[in-house]
């Protein structure tokens, strides 16, 4: 019969036979170190506290039991006695080198160990008749599995896709790999994961240079077809360089031959002209020459253009170089680096309610007078920092919004002031600070009236009767 003290003992027990404390119990189990402390089994009015089921089954997975042997511990030590010992003589397995597993006569048909030649090891959980060890030798498997590590092979155990599984194959090599896909007539390993047999090539008695690429090595010694392979390559990098050679330009006309062909040929065929036209002129022909005196003589007096004198194109050269105006700009725009312009300048910080900072300029908003700082407003117990509170009125109107203000390109370079109206989403900031009473309105500026509207509805600094006072 089960009894809440007998439970308790059983777990104590179990955890003594694993040298552990009742804390270190419930740690390897996964559950909170304080699930098996003394003070939890019994409540705080005297009634006993019962372990869960779910606590026993965790405790008796992490140590490797059965529900066999939790119920033989709660009988008595006796009983547990005979439990260890029938535990321990159950999990030796048979232990078999990877190597000799591929020979005959260790496994049957159905992949069960059998024969003789097997070693034994011991496992630190129960296991079933049919599991057996396989011993790895050698490097061929890294870095999966090391030599002298030790594989644990279920047989009966269902596997799925992505499982590490010893495969045998006809030819009765063993091997171990990751099942990519399996179906009733073949099993399908995946690629390129260690385990996977290489094929060893024969040793050579020729010098090797060095591993190819795809496993062959390469040999040194040359055979008749890369001797008539290198040939055609020279004499095809031969025929290449001279065609290049005769396609170059000249050196000193920089002229390519063709080009040089072609211009001789134009010049012999001018040398026979001049040559035919020079015999044809040396014919005496008196009345062409006669001819070409009188010609001579009408063509020595050149009469004017009608309307024009000689003189006159002597005067125009002799006249002085007049100047003439530059051309006007391409735009009305003065192109200059200072100019004020439009500009987007992000993160502003309000300095107080006229005075805005970015960089290292300030940007004074005109027709805003501001309040000093130290500056409150109102008397007696309705006095309040008027100064300050427009500062923060103003950077929570902001809040790190870029604005736009007219000012040169490189404003905030340097240090400096500029006077600009600035808006930010639109909405100019000084008739902002005027509309809402945190700051003052200069005499004849734009924004007396927004001053004369904050008064009228008691906003900001003139919601007190008194006038802002140091």
């Amino acid at each position: 019969m089960f009894s809440h003290d007998r439970i308790w003992a059983a777990i104590d027990a179990l955890a003594a036979r694993n040298n552990l404390s009742a804390s270190g119990l419930a740690r390897r189990a996964g559950l909170d170190p304080t699930t098996f402390n003394r003070s939890k089994r019994s409540a705080g009015d005297g009634r006993p506290r019962w372990p869960s089921t779910e606590s026993i089954a965790k405790v008796i997975e992490a140590t490797g039991s059965t529900i066999e042997e939790f119920t033989t511990l709660m009988a008595g030590k006796g009983a547990v006695d005979a439990g260890v010992q029938a535990r321990r003589a159950a999990v030796t397995v048979p232990l078999l080198g990877f190597a000799q597993a591929g020979g005959g006569g260790f496994f049957d048909d159905a992949g069960y160990p059998v024969g003789q030649g097997w070693d034994e090891i011991r496992l630190p959980a129960r296991s079933d008749e049919a599991t057996y060890a396989l011993e790895v030798a050698g490097n061929s498997m890294l870095p999966l599995y090391r030599d002298g590590d030790v594989i644990i092979v279920a047989p009966g155990a269902s596997v799925r896709r992505g499982d590490r599984v010893v495969v045998r194959t006809r030819d009765g090599e063993v091997m171990a790999k990751i099942l990519q896909r399996q179906t009733a007539r073949t099993i399908e390993p995946r690629l390129g994961e260690p385990g996977i047999s290489r094929p060893a090539f024969p040793p050579r008695r020729d010098r090797l240079d060095g591993p190819h690429p795809l496993g062959e090595p390469v040999r040194l010694r040359l055979q008749v077809e890369d001797i008539r392979r290198v040939i055609v390559v020279a004499v095809g990098l031969v025929l290449v360089t001279l065609l290049l050679l005769w396609l170059a330009p000249e050196k000193d006309g920089s002229r390519t031959i063709f080009e040089a062909v072609r211009s001789s040929r134009l010049a012999q065929s001018e040398a026979r002209e001049r040559t035919a036209e020079r015999s044809a002129a040396e014919e005496p022909q008196a009345g062409v020459a006669g001819a070409s005196a009188g010609a001579e003589d009408d063509a020595g007096a050149i009469s004017p253009l009608p309307g024009t004198s000689p003189e006159a194109g002597d005067e125009q050269d002799d006249a002085p170089l007049e100047r003439l105006p530059p051309r006007p700009p391409l735009s009305d725009e003065t192109l200059q680096a200072d100019t004020p312009r439009p500009q987007l300048l992000p993160r502003p910080v309000a300095l107080d309610g006229a005075r805005i900072a970015y960089r290292q300029g300030v940007i004074v908003l005109p027709g805003v007078e501001a309040l000093p700082l130290a500056e409150r407003c109102g008397t007696g117990a309705d006095a309040f920092p008027c100064g300050v509170m427009a500062r923060t009125e103003l950077r929570r109107f902001l809040r790190g919004r870029s604005i736009e203000c007219d000012v040169p390109g490189d404003f905030g370079i340097r240090r400096g002031e500029a006077n600009s109206a600035c808006t930010v989403a639109g909405e100019d900031i000084g008739r902002w600070v005027i509309e809402n009473g945190w700051g003052k309105a200069t005499a004849g500026g734009p924004y007396v009236e927004a001053q004369a509207a904050a008064k009228k509805a008691r906003r900001g600094v003139w919601q007190y009767d008194a006038t802002p006072t140091q």
